[in-house]
């Protein structure tokens, strides 16, 4: 049974794992909204020198969001370059470059009353105090994991920290994460440990999260209004992106062989390597 529900909702889960997309979906909740990435959050990190602290500017920011949505029926939110909301932040063109397609705008917010679910997506900056979040009365978590095989492919397909073996705004208050990345050991390594790291995390918090799966979310887009208790406005329909070819395939065998020696629980959950589209199991 998933958790009761807050009207504060923070989003996360694995990053490049659906997380943008699972934002687009919630703005196509009725009464409902969600914030992609606002860099108010990541500015509030910045200031504070505690993870209890942050847990508190967290819980300003959505209230400060709530209210001038309720007075001006507009927020700063992330949509893409032509205006329309966004569902992957990264694009390939035809020769296969790859562009950043997101952009902050101010847009009107339609919501029916005061009682509408506020929803802020972030990943790194929220896993990295899951437990404290997780232990506020006030504010729910939904959680997104998609098939490790997929996920650590799109990493290293694009340019940004992950591809590196970094995630910096999850390495202030984390402090494994923090270890894992100034650490000498090969990038992919690095990324199949920070992968099971974010696996452990988000299962060690399982009771206290609304937690969903790549896989069957974009087979089952009403599985989310199943857990969140909205109904969709207009029907949504998405592909699966875990097969994409733009990842780079001949590293499976490698990738495969790292997650066994080293994510006994990305093992649990995902035990079947071989079939990037199986669901996860819990």
């Amino acid at each position: 049974m998933s958790p009761a529900l807050n009207l504060s909702l923070v989003v996360t889960g694995m990053p490049r794992g659906g997380t943008t997309l699972l934002g687009y979906m919630i703005n196509h909740l009725e009464n409902a909204y969600c914030l992609s990435e606002p860099m108010g959050v990541e500015e509030h990190q910045l200031q504070v020198a505690s993870s209890d602290e942050f847990l508190d500017k967290i819980r300003s920011f959505f209230n400060e969001q709530r209210e001038l949505i309720l007075s001006t029926g507009r927020c700063v939110n992330r949509v893409d370059k032509n205006g329309m909301p966004v569902t992957n932040y990264f694009k390939r063109t035809g020769n296969k470059s790859i562009e950043h397609t997101s952009q902050l705008t101010e847009e009107a917010v339609r919501v029916r009353d005061e009682g509408f679910l506020l929803a802020i997506k972030h990943n790194a900056h929220f896993l990295s105090i899951l437990p404290l979040l997780c232990s506020a009365p006030d504010i729910s978590v939904l959680a997104l994991v998609r098939h490790p095989i997929p996920t650590i492919l799109s990493w290293r397909s694009l340019d940004i920290p992950i591809s590196h073996g970094r995630l910096p705004s999850g390495e202030k208050f984390w402090p494994e994460l923090a270890d894992i990345a100034s650490s000498d050991r090969e990038n992919l390594l690095k990324q199949v440990m920070i992968y099971e790291l974010i696996v452990s995390r988000i299962m060690n918090c399982r009771k206290q999260i609304n937690l969903l799966c790549y896989e069957n979310l974009i087979k089952h887009p009403e599985q989310l209004c199943a857990v969140l208790g909205y109904q969709f406005q207009t029907p949504v329909k998405f592909n699966s992106c875990n097969k994409n070819k733009d990842y780079n395939w001949g590293e499976v065998q490698e990738v495969k062989a790292l997650l066994r020696r080293n994510a006994p629980n990305t093992l649990r959950i995902y035990p079947d390597l071989d079939n990037p589209e199986s669901s996860m199991e819990i």
